[in-house]
């Protein structure tokens, strides 16, 4: 639990949650929550967030996501589950600030 409360705590990642009242407030969140979010729309079929980045110049840019890279299995790698078949850049102000993992679930 104090790990995900530091990655929290250090992170450069937000999300806009929109209120009952339909005011709208930013929420801290991490890299691997986005990349979740993205690797899980299949699953639920909702709309991804409107996430938001802190770049070094204190602005907040939205979270785009690049072309996804399929990956092959490594015949001599570990048995891993889930197993990640594919993964794509998050970028933000014209620059990479993370990866997707897309995984077999």
């Amino acid at each position: 639990m104090g790990a995900d409360a530091d990655a929290l705590w250090s992170s450069r990642f937000f999300v806009r949650q929109i209120q009952d009242d339909g005011s709208k407030k930013l929420c801290p969140t991490t890299e691997r929550r986005v990349s979740q979010a993205y690797d899980e729309q299949d699953l639920d079929g909702e709309p991804i967030p409107e996430f938001l980045y802190c770049d070094e110049d204190g602005q907040l840019y939205p979270v785009t996501v690049g072309a996804q890279g399929r990956h092959a299995p490594d015949p001599d790698g570990p048995d891993v589950t889930p197993f990640i078949y594919a993964s794509a850049d998050m970028i933000a102000n014209g620059k990479v600030v993370g990866d997707v993992s897309y995984t077999d679930h």
